[in-house]
């Protein structure tokens, strides 16, 4: 039975994370780049405006704002006309409020030139006046959609020289090919980024996909000390082994148990101990021989899961842990207590069953090599080498 994979669903939360965040920041660096050029727009058509505003209050003097005279007004037409096409602006004209407080134009730069001919698009109306009450510049960081296309007007009042609002010069810029190109731009340049997204996605997708299963083994199912697979390891494989040992596979468990480890953290350290409990899980590994998949269940605790093992193949392990002779650290020799079972169809109902009688037959065998130890240094009269723990005693004969 093929085993599943650990992390799954936190690999496809993952990916979801990094679409979304690749996304939100891809749209932010768009967002800026959109408005930085938005803003540049508009602070050009500003710069030729503060350009042209000096020009038109040296030619149009206050004279033409208080007074119905209209002297030499076709020459100053004819200046407001040329500085409109020399500065690109669409509307260039003046007006002031009458005695009723009605906005009247007094004179304009656009084609049409006879007087109070051009009144301002009715969507930009209310600026001009605000701008004649309150003797204030008026301008917008916004653009207008007109039914003759896209505006961006500029309004300044003009002072006499006892600073009282006598008139207003009011500009539109017609930045409707400008804007549109603007937008077009834009918009192609987001389904660009939007394709580069998913193709970057699609990619990171890919990999995390390959890269999950040991990723979230190490990160999750890995006990660091020892190096190999830990508890909630051990306990996700015996969920899928209830199912094989259904199916008629011979499933057993092997349970092994450190002797004094105890004595040794108190002897030497709880570095010293780290030490111990890794040479010795590396001992009992290297004894499985890849029969099964080796954990670390608790502080001084290891598993092995066998699936289709031979009894006896269990058994010569078991016997070859008993006879190993090997030292765990210096003068500490290799002792663990061990037990196994197999799932028996009738006597057990799950893996737990299979896991208590392993667990018992552990613990007998550390009763049995604890007493047989005692009695190994009662009969031979030797020293103690282990620091305080008689299963951890280097026979050695006075």
């Amino acid at each position: 039975m093929e085993r599943t994979k650990p992390g799954g669903n936190i690999t496809l939360r993952m990916q979801i994370v990094i679409t979304l965040t690749t996304l939100a920041a891809a749209l932010c660096v768009y967002a800026v780049v959109f408005f930085l050029g938005y803003n540049a727009l508009l602070e050009d058509i500003r710069h030729r405006a503060n350009s042209v505003r000096g020009y038109v209050e040296n030619t149009i003097t206050t004279g033409k704002f208080t007074s119905d005279n209209y002297e030499n007004w076709e020459q100053t037409q004819e200046r407001l006309s040329e500085l409109r096409e020399i500065a690109n602006i669409s509307r260039l004209y003046t007006a002031k409020l009458d005695e009723n407080g009605e906005v009247v134009f007094l004179m304009n730069g656009a084609s049409d030139t006879e007087h109070g001919a051009y009144a301002p698009l009715s969507e930009i109306q209310e600026d001009l006046r605000q701008c004649l009450i309150e003797g204030r510049i008026i301008r917008h960081d916004r653009v207008i959609y007109t039914e003759l296309g896209v505006v961006h007007a500029i309004y300044w009042p003009v002072f006499d020289r006892y600073e009282t609002v006598i008139g207003a010069v009011g500009l539109e810029f017609d930045v409707t090919s400008i804007y549109t190109a603007y937008r077009q731009s834009g918009i192609y340049s987001l389904l660009a980024l939007t394709g580069i997204i998913l193709i970057f996605s699609v990619i990171a997708s890919l990999l995390l996909k390959k890269m999950s299963e040991p990723f979230y083994k190490k990160l999750a199912y890995k006990d660091y000390l020892t190096g190999y697979e830990n508890r909630l390891a051990f306990e996700h494989r015996l969920r899928e082994c209830g199912q094989i040992a259904d199916s008629g596979e011979s499933v057993t468990l092997m349970i092994f148990d450190l002797n004094g480890l105890k004595a040794v953290n108190d002897a030497y350290g709880h570095e010293i101990g780290d030490v111990y409990i890794k040479n010795t899980a590396d001992i009992i590994s290297e004894h499985l021989q890849g029969l099964g998949e080796f954990y670390r269940i608790g502080g001084d605790e290891f598993a092995a899961i066998t699936i289709g093992t031979a009894e006896k193949k269990v058994q010569a392990v078991i016997t070859a842990l008993r006879k190993e002779k090997r030292l765990a650290y210096k003068n500490i020799v290799f002792s663990c207590a061990s037990g196994c079972a197999t799932f028996t169809k009738g006597t057990d109902k799950s893996m737990r069953d299979v896991f208590k009688r392993a667990d018992d037959a552990m613990y007998e065998d550390k009763k049995l090599a604890s007493g047989t130890a005692k009695k190994a240094v009662s009969e031979s009269g030797c020293i103690r080498e282990c620091k305080g723990d008689i299963s951890l005693c280097r026979i050695t004969q006075t």
